[in-house]
């Protein structure tokens, strides 16, 4: 995105005291921008204003800066945290865009004594998102993006090659398929819960998923990278089901900052465990089960809201499921004493699963996790324990179940998130 800096004109306010030193608050501020472009700015895109204070008499470093949104359609924030609006700050102040409509930023200049000595605005209009070209935004190619350790999140190449720590951590984490967006989840200690951001990877400015109180969990993203999916239980919900309040599937729509529910199973007393996106036709599909209620696979609809159960199973995913890219089926993971330890493939054309593909023969209890299509849906890789060790690596196998690989052999935890190509 290009950049346009405003200059714009200055009202210049007279500071007066009865002690004749008024002439030491004469000031004036111009209020300059970076980050519009043709004075525009899109949702979810950060502008940078900065204040340059001149003709002032007194100590520069001494003033104070109150930053405001006439509309409130912007969000103030120092590149970390959200602030009030209006706010105390330093000569410098972002805005993200929230929502589409006119906006003013408003710097006023504030003495050591609370005299307003100067003050400037400028106008400029929130668009809908702007999308990126063709490719994988700040990615130089196709990656799979892995948890290590007990928080920190990595990619690396499809052969292990050029691990690069993502700055961050958390418990789950996605990046867009445009390359652009990163969305996350991570434990708030001073809110005591789980709550969701997304993530800009050309700026690194990072917002909070809206509508949340602390139970928001496994984010995955639209095959076109407008729409964030997540799971979320309905706020309203007390804390009085077994096991937790159901989750339901929630979005965020990147173009409106929009958030709002896909799925409301709870109000039949179901929950929704796990989900995947199509990388096709965008719908998902999810494991919806209840306490006296068969665990079913079910696909959504996103366009008109309808839910379609595909099969009743006998067991079901122990971790994340995975689309096929050509979305004819769905991987999963899972233990069963009848069917068996490994990666199962349900088949969403003639209705057959879930069928073992890949038989887990490691020494250790734990069923491969997270399994991921990747290479163009040629491969899968998944996080396990294949030679006997006590730490988990990343492992792979063709689509067929075939020539078993290991990807990673760190001595740490090396957890499948997703894939990006």
């Amino acid at each position: 995105m290009k950049q346009l800096k405003l200059l714009l004109g200055v009202i210049i306010l007279m500071g007066w005291s009865c002690n004749n030193d008024e002439t030491k608050y004469v000031g004036t501020v111009n209020l300059e921008a970076s980050g519009l472009s043709d004075g525009k700015l899109a949702i979810n895109n950060v502008a940078t204003f900065t204040a340059t204070v001149t003709d002032y008499y007194g100590d520069v470093a001494n003033l104070n800066y109150r930053w405001t949104l006439d509309t409130e359609n912007g969000e103030l924030s120092d590149g970390v945290n959200t602030l009030a609006n209006s706010t105390i700050a330093g000569h410098s102040m972002r805005c993200i865009g929230r929502i589409s409509g006119d906006e003013r930023i408003i710097v006023e200049v504030i003495t050591e004594n609370n005299t307003i000595i100067a003050s400037a605005y400028v106008d400029f209009t929130i668009i809908p998102f702007a999308d990126t070209p063709d490719g994988l935004g700040c990615y130089d190619q196709p990656k799979i993006i892995y948890q290590y350790g007990n928080s920190s999140f990595y990619v690396c190449n499809f052969d292990g090659s050029n691990a690069e720590y993502m700055g961050f951590g958390g418990l789950s984490v996605a990046i867009s398929p445009n390359g652009k967006w990163i969305a996350y989840n991570k434990f708030d200690d001073d809110r005591m819960g789980y709550f969701a951001y997304l993530r800009n990877c050309e700026t690194n400015e990072t917002i909070e998923i809206p509508g949340g109180d602390g139970d928001d969990y496994s984010p995955e993203f639209s095959y076109d990278s407008k729409i964030l999916y997540f799971l979320r239980p309905e706020p309203s919900l007390e804390e009085n089901h077994a096991g937790g309040r159901p989750e339901d599937i929630a979005a965020y729509n990147i173009e409106t900052g929009e958030d709002y529910f896909l799925t409301t199973l709870h109000q039949s007393d179901e929950r929704v465990s796990k989900f995947t996106v199509s990388p096709v036709s965008n719908e998902i599909a999810f494991i919806r089960a209840g306490e006296d209620i068969q665990p079913r696979l079910s696909i959504l609809n996103t366009e008109s809201g309808l839910i379609t159960d595909v099969l009743t199973l006998s067991f079901t995913p122990n971790s994340s499921m995975d689309w096929s890219p050509n979305g004819e089926d769905i991987i999963f993971s899972s233990s069963n004493i009848q069917a068996g330890k490994g990666i199962f493939r349900m088949s969403l054309v003639d209705g057959i699963g879930p069928q073992l593909i890949f038989t887990d023969l490691s020494p250790q209890s734990q069923a491969p996790i997270n399994p991921h299509y990747y290479a163009n849906g040629t491969h899968i890789a998944w996080t396990g324990q294949e030679n006997g060790q006590n730490n988990f690596n990343i492992w792979s196998i063709d689509v067929n179940g075939n020539d078993l690989e290991q990807i990673t052999s760190t001595s740490g935890n090396d957890l499948v998130q997703g894939v990006l190509e």
